[in-house]
């Protein structure tokens, strides 16, 4: 094997030894500070040798390992850089106090409480934290100790985020303005003594000030959990850091593709694939070609012994006729970030090579594109993985949270961490189907439930202790303390006789909730018109509803006080939440709707679990409104090129992206805009409201003078004796909040909005007045064929999302290119099919299902898909003119009218043919064979009706077969008359012939009729079907319809 050492090609091994060649050359490269191969480390630890910058010489590695841990112990203060970078090569940390060496593996997981451990620092806590680190530049990073936030009131850290850490942030921000981004971090221990860090990079936008803009972002960080827990309420110490992220722009360099141990990784896999046809060979003249290519490879290899340049990829493919596709350690996350290299010599390539780039000058030949996905159960082996990865050489991308790595994509692995959370979740989700719940950010439907979404806070009713500072503006969430009110009530006996009252697991337990009806799934409508509460009262379905001109007169005036708290008018409230207030005798107009599908919700045991006192459901439910636009994948920084290299081919496939490198930690991020956002919005603005309404429903019981405060799900009772509070099933006492232990929650200042409420979005609503409907979950058009059935759906301006199914591939087709607003289509045969990657399809996509040509569809599945219906919770409109067309291909014994009897919803309204609007003979015709039908005539006298009757043409076989043109379309009930026409009318069209394709591919359906010169792969020749291979296929205009009538049932 060789290597370009200053520029000279030269040999590393022979005989399994280094050469003197290879050493003298690297040891001057060395000396001169001249670019090391990224190989050479890795072949160097292997010989166990190691450069000396002191004397500059090669040394053995393991005693200079020894001396300098010895110096190191000795000589802190003195510690050289090429120390540290030693440590780190090593995994090795040093701990100041024991004055030994730890291993980072173990170190990761260290719990001693005195030290802080983030991905890149050990640091003993000081009370000015002088030395976090010494190897980068102040200015690199600022760091602060935080320890003295409980000095105010017991556990009142917001106090000490509103005040010192907000002083500390703005005397630094006119150097922040100078970045365009920087982390902030938080470093500390839980209550196991394990490390915890929370870390956020902050885009640094100097068109907003320090308070709208960067202080909002810092502020969130500190927060935790759906109900906006403090971190600092669950930690003793934390040191907060700030780095600077600077952007990554290092100038891409052409690689030259040859770094491997023992042959050239280019040319390897095209030489051995060669070598291997040309054996197996039985032609002679396929030997010779093959053999060309093995001698056109060995002469490649020896022109580009110091490496092949990617700009040269192309010539090789179009010399020996094959393809190249090259990708990189991303390809996967992205699904497109491959250089694709094709021979312009022929369409295809004699083989299709795929490479991975996984360091730089360097391809691995990628034998199998399935990438395995392995759950690892602890932060150890992950660990362990990731080092091991690194020791091979590999750059590959990770993302890394709290200091541990949550998953690692490797070449054909991707290692994802398991944890209880996640597993929890996953059950949960599947056990509810959540999967298939997900709503699309950006929407309109999106936007209206974004709006409705309510998050119960904390606020004061008659709460004579709290503060209200006139002057100063709050933001809603923000929590605080005043120490002079405080003070001011220093009589602990003012507080006797105060309860807290709180809510058993409100999110868990939301089906409690005395207005509890299930959830709204699957919104697919939006409604702009007036509503009648009698239709949303007694619906089936759930929804979301727009109420306005409220009207409290009626109300009781506690009733009135506490849900003007809550409800705003001119908004889309959950259904439930219009149940409440009309119990209440609060009248309103219901001006506009968002109809969904009711579907029940259960959390499962396990989610009750806790992470640092905050359970897995409440994480949950907070997660489902997180609109994240942007995703983040981590580099460390040892392969620069490698790493700009998958950067540009990221934005020069379009994705929106930006890369920092943070110094501090050498790791590169690179920050890319996600190609959609999904969320639960509709799901949490259920839960939030039956909290909500549990909790309103429980205080509108007592005295308003008596409720002195509201805190998300519970609540503060003045003269508590007088009440009976056995009745309050849905709370728990909470002993260690009463009386004067109550002193510091009712002297906090909280939001001052005046409501119980704060909205997280405001979206502006595009609004269209359209025609009101009731909301059904499965109902059946009846029409026939030309009425619009398709088209009232499709063009209906209410129904924002929806999917199309029929019987066959084609039609399936014909929808999409038809109507350009369609989420998917499909046949329904998909949503019945046992593989289940197919229905996952289907079910995945938002919105409503309709289901075109349902007269295609038997008794059974019909029955099949309201179970699918019920179980998944989806909308499906049906259409179809049972009983008028022809029976569905399964016969199971039923009837068109057994069919029929299975829907309870029916709409025939649909009367104007406009297929024949034009034509009054054709539209009488059908108007009078529907009624012939509906009167159960025979096809005789049908038939005798459109011959006689209606002058409908009646010719022999003979006249047809000489007039029918190759695009008119035959029609027979039987495949024997079929087969004979075929065979005739194949004589008679010699130019072009029509075919009836039996596969679907990427141009064609099965199904679908093709007049070509030339024969079509997987079709065959037909000239005459029968109905049920044509069923819902449109004749054109100009274009004639024979219909054989033999046998005519």
């Amino acid at each position: 094997m060789s290597i370009l050492l200053n520029n000279k090609k030269t040999t590393i091994y022979r005989n399994n030894s280094l050469t003197k060649t290879f050493k003298r050359r690297l040891l001057r490269a060395y000396k001169d500070g001249s670019d090391i191969p990224s190989s050479i480390p890795i072949i160097l630890k292997k010989e166990n040798m190691i450069f000396n910058p002191t004397t500059k010489r090669f040394n053995n590695r393991t005693r200079y390992i020894k001396q300098r841990k010895k110096f190191i112990k000795n000589n802190i203060q003195d510690v050289l850089s090429s120390d540290l970078d030693l440590l780190e090569q090593e995994n090795l940390y040093f701990k100041v106090d024991t004055k030994r060496f730890v291993k980072r593996s173990r170190l990761s997981f260290y719990t001693k409480k005195n030290y802080i451990l983030s991905d890149f620092i050990l640091s003993k806590q000081s009370e000015t934290v002088q030395q976090m680190i010494y190897k980068y530049p102040v200015e690199d990073h600022r760091s602060f100790f935080m320890e003295d936030y409980n000095v105010y009131a017991d556990d009142m850290p917001n106090v000490y985020l509103d005040t010192t850490i907000k002083s500390w942030f703005r005397d630094m921000y006119d150097d922040i303005l100078s970045l365009e981004s920087v982390q902030v971090t938080i470093i500390t221990t839980n209550q196991n003594n394990n490390n915890v860090v929370f870390k956020r990079i902050i885009n640094v936008n100097t068109n907003k000030t320090f308070n709208t803009g960067f202080w909002n972002d810092v502020r969130s960080l500190f927060y935790t959990g759906s109900a906006g827990d403090m971190i600092l309420t669950h930690y003793e110490t934390a040191v907060l850091m700030v780095s600077k992220m600077l952007p990554f722009n290092d100038a891409y360099i052409i690689q030259n593709y040859l770094d491997s141990i023992n042959e050239h990784c280019f040319f390897a896999p095209i030489l051995n694939w060669a070598m291997n046809c040309r054996d197996k060979a039985k032609g002679l003249s396929t030997k010779r070609k093959y053999n060309s290519i093995v001698n056109k490879v060995k002469n490649y290899i020896t022109i580009y012994e110091d490496g092949l340049p990617e700009n040269k990829i192309q010539d090789i493919c179009d010399d020996l006729s094959i393809d190249i596709s090259i990708g990189n350690t991303v390809s996967k996350i992205f699904g497109k970030q491959y250089a694709h290299f094709k021979t312009t010599k022929k369409k295809y390539g004699l083989k299709h090579f795929k490479f991975i780039n996984t360091r730089n000058n360097h391809l691995e030949y990628l034998v199998c594109e399935n990438q395995e996905v392995i759950n690892i159960e602890t932060p150890e082996e992950m660990e362990s993985i990731m080092q091991n990865i690194t020791n091979l050489g590999r750059t590959v991308p990770f993302y890394k949270s709290n200091g541990v790595y949550l998953w690692i994509n490797d070449v054909s692995t991707k290692y994802q961490l398991n944890s209880e959370y996640k597993k929890s979740v996953e059950e949960f989700e599947k056990l509810n189907h959540l999967q298939y719940h997900k709503l699309e950010e950006g929407t309109e439907i999106s936007n209206i439930i974004q709006n409705s979404v309510r998050i119960p806070v904390s606020c004061d009713v008659n709460n004579i202790f709290s503060i209200d500072d006139e002057d100063e503006e709050l933001c809603p969430l923000d929590v605080g303390f005043n120490q002079m009110k405080y003070n001011q009530f220093t009589n602990d006996k003012l507080f006797n006789n105060i309860k807290m009252f709180d809510q058993q697991k409100s999110f868990y337990n939301f089906d409690k909730c005395p207005y509890y009806n299930g959830f709204c799934l699957n919104p697919h409508t939006v409604i702009y018109n007036n509503i009648p509460l009698e239709d949303v009262l007694s619906s089936k379905e759930q929804g979301f509803y727009k109420i306005d001109n409220i009207d409290y007169s009626k109300a009781s005036n506690i009733d009135s006080f506490f849900f003007k708290k809550y409800i705003v008018n001119d908004s889309f409230l959950p259904q439930p939440v219009l149940k409440a207030l009309h119990n209440h005798k609060i009248s309103f107009d219901i001006v506009g709707a968002v109809y969904g599908v009711k579907g029940n919700i259960k959390f499962t045991k396990n989610m009750t679990q806790k992470i640092d006192k905050v359970p897995f459901y409440s994480i949950w439910v907070g997660n489902q409104i997180s609109c994240k636009q942007f995703s983040s994948i981590q580099f460390n920084n040892n392969d620069r090129n490698l790493i700009s290299s998958i950067y540009k081919q990221i934005r020069e496939s379009g994705v929106t992206a930006k890369a920092y490198e943070n110094v501090y930690e050498k790791k590169i991020s690179i920050e890319y805009k996600k190609e959609k956002v999904f969320h639960r919005a509709h799901i949490a603005s259920y839960i939030y409201a039956y909290t909500a309404l549990s909790m309103l429903e429980m205080i509108t019981q007592f005295k308003q003078e008596d409720v002195l405060k509201l805190n998300v799900d519970a609540f503060y009772l003045k003269n508590a004796d007088q009440y009976n509070v056995n009745c309050l099933a849905m709370y728990e006492h909470e002993p260690d909040r009463d009386n004067e232990k109550s002193k510091k929650y009712l002297l906090s200042k909280c939001n001052h909005s005046e409501n119980y409420i704060v909205f997280k979005w405001w979206h502006k609503l595009n609004i269209i007045k359209t025609k009101y409907r009731k909301n059904h979950r499965i109902k059946l058009l009846l029409g026939a064929g030309g009425v619009g059935k398709s088209y009232s759906i499709f063009n209906d301006p209410a129904i924002l999302e929806k999917s199309y199914c029929a019987h066959a591939n084609r039609l399936s087709r014909y929808a999409v290119e038809d109507y350009k607003n369609i989420n998917h289509s499909c046949p329904f045969q998909h949503l019945l099919a046992n593989k289940s990657h197919l229905q996952d399809i289907v079910l995945k996509q938002q919105g409503l299902l309709f289901i075109d040509e349902a007269s295609f569809i038997s008794y059974g599945q019909i029955l099949q898909l309201f179970h699918i219906s019920q179980k998944y919770s989806i909308c499906m409109i049906f259409a179809g003119d049972i009983g008028f067309q022809t029976a569905p291909p399964i016969n199971d014994g039923k009837t068109a009218k057994d069919r029929l009897n299975l829907f309870k919803i029916k709409d025939d309204s649909l009367k104007i043919n406009y297929r024949f609007k034009d034509d009054k003979a054709h539209n009488d015709a059908i108007l009078q064979v529907r009624k012939m039908m509906t009167d159960k005539k025979k096809s005789k006298d049908i038939l005798k009706y459109l011959i006689h009757d209606q002058k409908y043409k009646c010719i022999n076989s003979y006249y047809m077969i000489k007039n029918i043109k190759i695009d008119d379309t035959l029609l027979s009930s039987r495949h024997k008359f079929n087969e004979l026409y075929d065979r005739t009318l194949s004589k008679k069209f010699t130019n072009k012939k029509k075919y009836m394709m039996k596969k679907t591919n990427a141009k064609y359906s099965n199904g679908d009729i093709i007049i070509s010169d030339q024969k079509i792969s997987g079709s065959v020749e037909r000239y005459a079907f029968t109905i049920h291979s044509t069923q819902g296929t449109t004749i054109k205009d100009g274009n004639n319809l024979y219909i054989d009538t033999r046998e005519l049932k």
